[in-house]
């Protein structure tokens, strides 16, 4: 079965677990599918189907199966909860005392890279014991959400945390129950950019600033410079208004676009060619080097 029309929906966490429950249908294949991702508009060649590992495009968090028979949602719940990971955990219709199913939808902090899916899932793998079914893995990979008639009503979790993607002190469990180590781990899963400890928080420009660098920091290969100038503006703004100190915002930046990927068949970011690029930038925003 193809999914030929994608429907985009902005919504928290809480009220995504409120309007669940509301969904109803004759059969499981007559329910919606969810993903945590963006789809553009190309169509799988021959089945006319937009969700495609090809075609996707950001990830905003991973979603997970479970269909063992032996961990209860509950107990998943709390797995979560004692990492301190933030998610929404549902039973299907199928879900049973006897032979527990669930899923699992862990958001990010900001949309990511398709390519950090699979080692956030592997952390998902490794809170429920390397116990998710291995389709979890699949890039692209969608589930249904709601209720079948005749069926026992769905119940959900929601349990607050970070997000999964700031939570680096997991391990990760690959969907053959082994340790897993990322492909790349110098361009995957790079951490938020710290504010100062004794800054972070206390105004809503150094929270604007944090969210500008961290948009830096996991601009994806082909948006880096656009991503890194645009943001420089935005940052020149809070600059000319007074709510960052230039300084901060600077080194911050800096220490941001050094994070960055590296771009396929491009050399490696330079420190003087993000210092520079920077400083362009600022000058024309603010009319003063940066």
């Amino acid at each position: 079965m193809g999914a030929k029309v994608k429907y985009e929906m902005e919504t928290s966490l809480r009220d995504f677990a409120q309007y669940l429950p509301t969904i109803w249908a004759v059969s499981k294949e007559r329910l919606p599918w969810f993903k945590l991702a963006s789809f553009g508009d190309k169509r799988k060649a021959g089945s006319n189907c937009l969700r495609s590992n090809e075609n996707m495009l950001l990830i905003d968090g991973v979603e997970v199966d479970y269909d063992a028979g032996e961990t209860m949602p509950d107990e998943a719940a709390r797995l979560l909860r004692e990492a301190g990971i933030c998610g929404l955990i549902y039973t299907t219709p199928s879900h049973t005392i006897e032979t527990p199913k669930w899923r699992a939808f862990c958001p990010f902090s900001n949309s990511l890279p398709k390519r950090d899916r699979a080692a956030n899932v592997a952390k998902l793998n490794f809170l429920f014991h390397g116990t998710l079914d291995p389709a979890s893995f699949t890039m692209s990979q969608s589930f249904y959400g709601g209720n079948v008639t005749d069926k026992p009503e769905i119940t959900v979790f929601v349990v607050e945390g970070r997000a999964l993607d700031l939570a680096s002190d997991i391990p990760m469990t690959g969907k053959d129950g082994k340790p897993w180590k990322a492909p790349d781990s110098r361009n995957i899963l790079r951490p938020r950019v710290p504010l100062p400890e004794k800054q972070a928080g206390t105004s809503v420009g150094m929270i604007m600033l944090e969210t500008a660098c961290n948009k830096v920091a996991f601009a994806s290969p082909g948006t880096q410079e656009k991503t890194l100038v645009s943001q420089c503006w935005h940052v020149g703004r809070l600059i000319d208004e007074g709510r960052v100190d230039r300084a901060l915002a600077v080194r911050l930046l800096e220490h941001a676009a050094s994070s960055m990927a590296d771009e396929p068949g491009r050399k490696p970011w330079q420190p003087h060619e993000l210092s520079d690029r920077i400083r362009i930038a600022m000058r024309k925003t603010t009319g003063v080097e940066a």
